[in-house]
């Protein structure tokens, strides 16, 4: 009886090493065949991946962010019948790149004496200054500027020497720029008398008919800068 107790002591203890054992070896396995810890995916990914409707989804979500942008625009000229035609998604090309100096142009008479059949004037013509001796509507002298004026202020001085000799005499004509010699030229004859019984003369405008024809007369003769002072001198 106590050798048959025994023998069952010693398998259950038998049975119960074999199942710790069982067990132990099982926990390690696990622990063995466990993966290895990823870092956290905290950022979604933008790198070009296989799918890409994915890729397009994950771009919508910068799509919302404000981006502040400054678009600096070329010049040209336009019609006020032409501008009023621009539409949305209208296309207008651009004469000059964004970025270029722009042009200021001055223009028109600065004094003018007579008119079409006869007399002078100096005016500024795109930026350049000249004078013009109109004679009788039959002959043109013009004294053009070498160089244009530069943006600012501009003291013009037109100098003329006559010939002498008595009336109707040529004589030579010179134009400055800031005392700089800019033209000169000669004008063979010059009227005897009046220019003409209506024709006026004018300051920052020329009236009546035009002493030059590229300058015109009128509202289409008058000077767009300004004529702070003008002297003249009769010698």
């Amino acid at each position: 009886m106590a050798d048959d107790m025994e023998n069952s002591e010693s398998t259950a203890t038998e049975e119960q090493i074999s199942e710790d054992d069982w067990a132990a070896a099982m926990a390690e396995q696990a622990i063995t065949d466990a993966p290895a810890a990823q870092p956290a995916d905290i950022f979604p990914s933008f790198g070009g991946g296989s799918n890409p409707g994915g890729m397009m989804n994950e771009l919508d979500m910068i799509l919302d962010i404000p981006v502040q942008i400054t678009v600096e625009l070329g010049r040209t000229k336009i019609t006020i019948k032409n501008l009023l035609q621009l539409a949305h998604g209208s296309v207008v090309e651009l004469d000059a790149m964004a970025g270029e100096p722009m042009d200021v142009l001055v223009n028109g008479t600065i004094i003018a004496q007579g008119g079409r059949f006869g007399g002078w004037s100096l005016y500024v013509k795109d930026g350049v200054p000249a004078y013009d001796y109109n004679f009788l509507g039959l002959k043109r002298t013009s004294i053009t500027s070498s160089k244009p004026l530069a943006l600012g202020k501009a003291t013009l001085r037109y100098e003329f020497a006559y010939d002498g000799g008595g009336p109707g005499k040529g004589g030579s004509g010179t134009l400055y720029i800031n005392d700089e010699k800019v033209a000169e030229g000669r004008i063979p004859a010059t009227q005897f008398g009046l220019f003409s019984a209506d024709e006026t003369a004018d300051v920052g405008i020329d009236l009546g008919t035009p002493v030059v024809e590229a300058i015109g007369s009128e509202a289409k003769s008058r000077f767009n800068g300004r004529i702070p002072k003008l002297t003249v001198n009769v010698k």
